[in-house]
């Protein structure tokens, strides 16, 4: 296999692809964290008008959408584009990915920073070829965080596994894996598309919980 243009900007497609479905991964989290909030501070005037079976449904959706998600980020099934599954292709071709090519795909311009070298630094020990054992430390984390949850989508969710499933999984445990991934596909975003990113969080400009403080006609 040779590392070339072509080969570089699928990857490039692929990072779009993979930013814009974990950026609605994102955005579902933080709908949801706000939903929570909400439900905490109205618990017992939720519970004195019935509003417990709503509350535990929009629970259990986001928690199917949510782990589906995860794990959807989690193969590297060659026919699927996932994070992680960039991330695999990088590591097989680190040792042909050097900062000449870099370099290469996105040019220093003389006028402006030399963001390049940064952001190559970041994946490399020597500052010329990606590292591989970077890379693969990347995927291994992801892997072991993300493991109960693929387990439970696979075992559960996805299927009734007659083996049964023992294992568990948190709402705390999906936060802590999404935080991971949002850091982890900016980090690679910044390297594949050249567009720097802290995060896939978006400032919302409207103040969705509006609907919570007015009642609802329902003769409508």
């Amino acid at each position: 296999m040779k590392l070339d243009e072509e080969v570089f900007k699928k990857w490039i497609s692929w990072a779009k692809d993979i930013k814009n479905d974990l950026r609605n991964i994102v955005g579902n989290q933080q709908t949801f964290l706000g939903f929570t909030e909400v439900v905490q501070a109205n618990w017992e005037h939720i519970k004195r008008h019935n509003g417990v079976r709503f509350c535990y449904f929009v629970r259990t959706c986001y928690g199917v959408q949510a782990a589906m998600g995860i794990r959807r980020h989690l193969k590297t099934n060659p026919d699927s584009i996932s994070l992680l599954q960039l991330i695999e292709q990088i590591a097989k071709y680190a040792n042909q990915f050097t900062y000449d090519f870099y370099i290469s795909q996105y040019p220093i311009d003389k006028s402006y920073i030399n963001w390049q070298e940064a952001t190559f630094s970041q994946f490399s020990h020597d500052g010329k070829v990606i590292s591989e054992d970077i890379i693969e430390a990347d995927l291994k984390n992801a892997s072991d965080l993300g493991e109960q949850i693929e387990s439970f989508v696979d075992r559960v969710l996805a299927h009734l596994d007659r083996r049964g499933w023992d294992g568990q999984v948190t709402y705390e445990d999906l936060e802590l894996m999404i935080k991971h991934f949002d850091d982890l596909v900016c980090k690679y975003l910044t390297l594949m598309t050249a567009e720097g990113y802290s995060t896939l969080e978006s400032a919302i400009q409207y103040d969705w919980k509006a609907i919570f403080r007015v009642p609802l006609d329902i003769r409508k």
